[in-house]
């Protein structure tokens, strides 16, 4: 579903190559990539964070790459013990 929306969602947000995204993400923020997944219509997305936790989702379709969203307190998730 999410990819109906491509050409509106691209015109909202920085899109741009993957490698120079990735490498400004690095650069800037000292966000690297953590976890990627491709979806069934073959969407790569990618979750960067960095060290102090600011993070950031891309999304890479027919070869661009956009910023969906970004955040800041990125943090482990511990799991909760049983009871």
């Amino acid at each position: 579903m999410i990819f109906a929306a491509w050409p509106a969602l691209a015109q909202d947000v920085p899109c741009g190559n993957r490698d120079a995204i990735l490498a400004a993400l690095e650069r800037t923020w000292d966000e690297v990539p953590l976890v990627r997944g491709v979806t069934s219509s073959g969407g790569l997305y990618e979750l960067t964070v960095a060290p102090e936790g600011s993070w950031t989702v891309l999304v890479t379709l027919n070869g661009v790459t956009c910023i969906l969203m970004t955040g800041e307190g990125m943090e482990p998730a511990m799991p909760q013990p049983p009871g």
